[in-house]
């Protein structure tokens, strides 16, 4: 979403009334809860046509979101003009007449939407809440069966029947069905949207029949703020933080009122994540810096510290060594902290910590390609190999580095092998270094991209007199260069190389092409180094200190100074 906004900010810097824009930026303003910049947004895009469906649609939302139904109610009229907006517009005029407790017009539109939409289930729930309210039982529970035909795990649908009948065995059919992992979060999303329709006494009542065995702060400040209970922040306040992360638009008042209301770090510290989870990170900021040294709590620092990498500021060491006053048992932690150097070229402070995350955190996989890839910018290849060949990992987000850090460190073997001229050894480094072994928890692509050893075990086959093998390595070369010439950059870079070396200057030609189009920095140093710029390559290395944080840059770097 950040990066959509620049987008968007960049194409309004030169023409501040463009539609596209102007609605892109509104959908990012109602998303952060940022409602009158958004009804600003789509004001623009209306002046030029009052009739856009989707602008409409938009400005019905936002106008909804800071209370003025009249104009939502009229927005969503002209958006149900276009059929493709019809069912959802009737769908929001029907929760604004529930909000205006004008249940009749509530039925006549939710009707209308299931008339162009009959799986509309936001719609089905209107009806069933407007039946409920005036006592229909028999009609409501129809609604409740039609919800449960279209979703049989449809948790609204068997709350109602709690609401309709408040007997112990409906309220179990309703909690047991709910077996996700963040079953706290399926309650308040149920309470927010009672709330969001006006059935404020039903938000309360869920939320105070719902309680777990681990209280969730976040679901006790929305039903202290529904109840305008500023007396019962102090013991919320108690609660400890542990994996709190308040994400919703919705929240943000909420937690605001807390802020404005109690008087706990936690609560700051709670807005600041809900405000830097939907994008507005420069007030999440002032937040945080506002609470100084006082938390007590080493995950708030981390944050911080994560909060102002992305901003930009680099003065960020006391918040680590806070974090270390405060916890040390957290391997996450460690984690954070290890990699914050890594990115910033720190390579001895972040060797330091992975070998102490070692000894602490033993058999973690996690902790363990952490510290491979700190021996690896340490010249420590030959154990980063080792490391990663003993280590078991299993399938994460975290595991995908895992083969990787272990191609490069057998790539890196085998280059220092061919600098001492033991191409032998060479070739029996770079084979094994396109092997996928079961423990580093990936699976073998169906066509990897080899062209890095295949191109050095060309070199070296052709420095051992094994003619034959040497023309079908760079042969391989060639054929994926050919075959995707767009994948990765450096790689094909030794394509380009090898189409030279065998006179194939056409295809070397589009090769250069496809390299000179692409805008990184890297490919500007790749480029630079075909058309031999050499005041370029410095300029470029010099004016950019992270460009080898990039390891496969760092070995095209010494591949090009073996074979020049």
């Amino acid at each position: 979403y950040g990066m959509a906004r620049e987008a968007f900010e960049l194409v309004l810097a030169d023409s501040p009334n463009h539609p596209g824009a102007l609605k892109g930026m509104a959908d990012l303003y109602f998303r952060s809860g940022q409602y009158p910049e958004g009804l600003n947004a789509v004001s623009k895009v209306l002046q030029l046509n009052t009739y856009d469906a989707e602008v409409n649609f938009m400005a019905g939302n936002l106008y909804r979101a800071v209370g003025d139904y009249t104009n939502a109610k009229e927005s969503f009229g002209w958006a149900a003009r276009s059929v493709g907006y019809r069912s959802a517009a009737y769908t929001q005029i029907s929760e604004i007449a529930l909000l205006e407790k004008n249940y009749d017009s509530a039925q006549i539109y939710a009707t209308r939407a299931i008339s162009y939409n009959d799986a509309n289930t936001s719609a089905l729930q209107v009806l069933a809440l407007t039946a409920r309210k005036r006592g229909d039982k028999q009609e409501a529970e129809k609604h409740l069966s039609r919800l449960l035909e279209i979703d049989p795990l449809h948790h609204f649908a068997n709350l109602e029947k709690w609401f309709l009948r408040s007997s112990t065995n409906t309220w179990s059919s309703f909690i047991d069905l709910i077996q996700n992992e963040f079953a706290q979060q399926t309650i308040l999303e149920l309470a927010i949207s009672y709330h969001n329709r006006g059935f404020k006494d039903e938000a309360v009542t869920l939320l105070e029949q719902a309680r777990f065995k681990k209280e969730n702060p976040l679901l006790l400040l929305w039903l202290s703020y529904l109840l305008e209970d500023k007396d019962a922040l102090s013991a919320i306040g108690a609660i400890p933080p542990d994996f709190i992360f308040p994400y919703r638009r919705e929240t943000i008042p909420v937690l605001q009122w807390t802020v404005e209301q109690g008087d706990d770090w936690k609560f700051v510290y709670y807005l600041a994540l809900n405000l830097w989870g939907k994008g507005r990170n420069a007030e999440a900021i002032r937040l945080m810096e506002s609470l100084g040294n006082e938390p007590d709590y080493g995950p708030f620092y981390i944050s911080r510290v994560s909060l102002n990498k992305d901003l930009g500021t680099t003065n960020i060491e006391n918040d680590i060594q806070r974090y270390f006053e405060l916890d040390t048992n957290l391997w996450q932690g460690w984690l954070y902290v290890i990699q914050y150097y890594q990115s910033n070229n720190m390579w001895d402070r972040s060797y330091g910590l992975s070998q102490e995350a070692m000894k602490r955190f033993p058999n973690n996989f996690n902790v363990e390609i952490t510290h491979a890839r700190s021996l690896l910018f340490t010249g420590q290849h030959n154990d980063a190999a080792e490391l990663l060949r003993s280590s078991k990992v299993l399938p994460s987000e975290h595991s995908r580095f895992s083969r990787q850090f272990y191609e490069w460190a057998l790539i890196k073997k085998g280059l220092d092998h061919m600098k001492r001229s033991e191409y032998s050894d060479a070739v029996v480094a770079l084979i094994k270094s396109k092997e996928w072994p079961e423990n580093l928890g990936l699976g073998r692509p169906y066509d990897p991209d080899e062209r890095l050893q295949d191109y050095l075990l060309g070199v070296s086959y052709e420095r051992l007199g094994q003619k034959a093998d040497s023309e079908a390595a760079y042969r391989v070369v060639m054929d994926y260069t050919g075959e995707h010439p767009d994948s990765n950059l450096l790689r094909t870079y030794l394509g380009y190389i090898v189409l030279m070396t065998k006179g194939e200057s056409e295809a070397a030609a589009s090769i250069e092409k496809i390299i000179d189009s692409r805008k990184s920095v890297e490919s500007q140093w790749v480029s630079a180094i075909i058309t031999s710029d050499i005041k370029k390559i410095k300029d470029l290395e010099r004016s950019h200190s992270n460009l080898f944080q990039n390891f496969e840059l760092k070995l095209l770097k010494e591949i090009i100074e073996i074979i020049s």
